[in-house]
This record gives C-alpha cells, structure tokens and sequence, in this order.
C-alpha cells in the first residue's frame, strides 16, 4: 500500500508541478509589460500590443542560438536565428554588456524568437560639452560649492539610490520638468548631467 501511494503522490506532484510551469510560462509570456525594465518605460512609450523585450543586454550564446537580456531584477531568454537583424552594432557578438536593447519577439510553442534586435544608439555630443574622466574627477573632489558646480544624476530614481557620484542630486530624465528647481539660480554656473554610462 505504501508503494502504491508513494506512487500515485509522486505521480500527481509531477502532474502538478507540469501544469504549473506551462501555466505560469503562458502567463508570464502573455503579459508584455513582464518584458520592459522600469527604467526603459521611464523615459519611452510603446504600445501594449507591440512585443518588446526592453532592458539591458547581457550575453548571446552561438551554440545555443540564444541571447539574453537582463529586464529589471529579471533575465529573459531569446532565440535568435541567422537572419536576426541587428541594429547600432555589426553582429549580436558586438553588442556590449549593459547596452540597451530592444528586441522584437514572437511567441511559438519553444519559447521566445526574435528577428531584430536594436541597441540603442549613442548620443553625439559636440566635444566642448564633454567632461573627461579627469576633469570630473578634480570637480568632485573639489565639491560643488568649491568647483562651483551642480551634478545632477538623471538616472532613474532607484539607480540613484544604488550608486551615485558624490555631491550628485538625482533629477530623472522623465522628471526633468518637474524638478527644474534643482538647477542652479545662477545660470552662468557649469551644471553637469550623468547617466549610465555613454548612452
């Protein structure tokens, strides 16, 4: 009798634990907005209805036919296939970790595909406008009463939280025009803005 049951248990959790994977990965596969790092919605819209994968890029595996892509605390598989267009970088191999991406899926009964993916491009700045590692570095050691300075962080807020340069005030990019008290009255005085990273 023991067996028997040990049996029928055993064959039940199987069951159930089956039907819980395919349920939650329907679930979680339906729901687009499961797909899109909070702090890409921040500062873009897109339509509900449109399949994207909005986060940070992390590997891509050639043997796998895989990349993934990290959305907030998250990472999410990809298929890819050969003819996956990529944009803003030669080949999925050329894409830096951490970049930004957005990839088009499609659902099919193995998972996610996609047949594009686009790293989101630099910002070109004119040269008189960047700051260099060093020339930052001496205007924060100096602080910005001294260095006569405001730096403000336009990371979102949780970012900001995380890590931040000293003397840094976060002002999210989404938020800037609700937060123009943060800039300086003096408008002669160098305001610097951050992010992460080259972006």
């Amino acid at each position: 009798m023991k067996t028997r049951w040990l049996t029928y248990g055993v064959g039940f959790f199987v069951s159930a634990a089956g039907l819980f994977c395919l349920y939650g990965g329907t679930q979680a596969a339906s729901d687009v907005t499961a797909f899109r790092a909070p702090n890409c919605v921040n500062c873009h819209s897109y339509p509900a209805e449109q399949k994207l994968i909005l986060g940070d890029f992390q590997s891509y595996s050639r043997l796998a036919g895989l990349i993934t892509v990290k959305v907030g605390p998250k990472v999410q598989t990809v298929k890819y296939n050969p003819q996956t267009k990529v944009e803003n970088a030669p080949t999925l191999r050329d894409i830096p970790i951490e970049a930004a991406v957005k990839v088009y899926y499609e659902e099919k009964p193995d998972g996610l595909h996609t047949d594009k993916v686009v790293v989101k491009p630099k910002i070109k700045f004119p040269e008189n406008q960047i700051l260099s590692v060093e020339e930052m570095k001496k205007l924060v050691d100096l602080g910005p009463e001294k260095g006569k300075f405001t730096l403000l962080d336009s990371r979102p807020a949780y970012r900001f939280q995380e890590e931040r340069l000293p003397g840094a005030v976060n002002q999210p990019f989404p938020n800037f025009d609700k937060l123009t008290n943060l800039l300086p009255q003096d408008k002669n005085q160098l305001v610097i803005f951050y992010c992460q990273g080259f972006t």
